[in-house]
């Protein structure tokens, strides 16, 4: 089916307003996971350094094999959790159902897998892509820049055709249960085929609204900021640093949790707008 842009773009803004507080609640949840996850990370690699310096080796020593494995392990907990955050939010944000927050919550947790397999399928993808991409402007760049522009432009407009196509893939392991990633590619270069163009406009205009409200947001917080500053007694003022930090860290949080629930609310009007709610049931009939 043809994309509704307008549609898309409205559906995404007016999701957000209908379903704020179970959004906000998911995104506080996961921010709370992640900065746990993360504190028991570095109280293991922090006791690590300490237990070196005890036995008086150097700290370094004990970046053995065992910990370069566990910032690794880390690394890809925290990408997982981040994907399982926006498949949580997507599938809140969706549309084409009404789940309550824990059903939401859950969808997120139960795709970690599947989102581990994409992440590999993902790895694998770019790296094929990248190494013949390369390849292709190295051929052309022998025969002139004129050449080696036309390589580079093909190989964005391919790159950016790829994430059109597959702009669909968190909504469909989100809302539609997918558990297979190669499934969940299949089924999003489906619904986007013929779609390309009109996904990568909605996308551009939703682009440039979202940078202007963080922009908004950003004014509105900086004029706080800098009328906190036009009233400090002087660089040394205590007060008006620690309120400082407040601001900017109150900015952070709200600027990343709208953000992140604008983000992911697109995506699920984007999926809506090529999978009515009729034939994303009789998928998994």
């Amino acid at each position: 089916m043809d994309l509704r842009i307008g549609e898309v773009i409205s559906q995404s803004f007016a999701m957000v307003g209908r379903r704020f507080g179970p959004l906000l609640g998911l995104w506080a949840v996961y921010l709370a996971l992640q900065i746990a996850m993360a504190v028991v990370f570095f109280t293991v690699i922090g006791g690590s350094f300490a237990l070196a310096g005890v036995m008086g080796d150097s700290p370094f020593a004990a970046m053995g094999v065992g910990a370069i494995l566990m910032i690794v392990l880390f690394y890809v907990a925290y990408l997982l959790l981040s994907f399982a955050t926006s498949v949580s939010l997507t599938h809140q944000a969706s549309p084409l159902h009404s789940p309550a927050l824990t059903q939401s919550f859950g969808a997120g947790l139960r795709s970690m897998l599947t989102l581990f397999g994409l992440l590999v399928v993902f790895f694998v993808g770019y790296f094929a892509v990248t190494l013949i991409l390369t390849l292709l402007v190295g051929a052309l760049s022998r025969a002139g820049d004129a050449a080696a522009f036309i390589g580079v432009a093909a190989s964005l407009v391919l790159i950016l055709y790829l994430l059109c196509r597959l702009a669909v893939v968190f909504p469909i392991i989100a809302v539609e249960g997918e558990r297979n990633p190669l499934s969940a590619i299949a089924r999003s270069w489906r619904l986007t085929s013929g779609n390309a163009m009109r996904i990568f406009v909605a996308m551009l205009v939703f682009f440039v609204l979202l940078v202007a409200a963080v922009g908004v947001l950003f004014l509105i917080f900086g004029g706080s900021f800098a009328a906190m500053a036009s009233n400090a007694n002087g660089p040394g003022d205590f007060g008006a640093v620690m309120g400082g930090m407040a601001i900017f860290f109150i900015a952070f949080l709200v600027i990343s949790a709208l953000a992140a629930m604008i983000s992911s609310s697109f995506m699920a009007s984007l999926h809506a707008g090529l999978a009515p709610a009729r034939e994303t049931i009789a998928t998994f009939e």
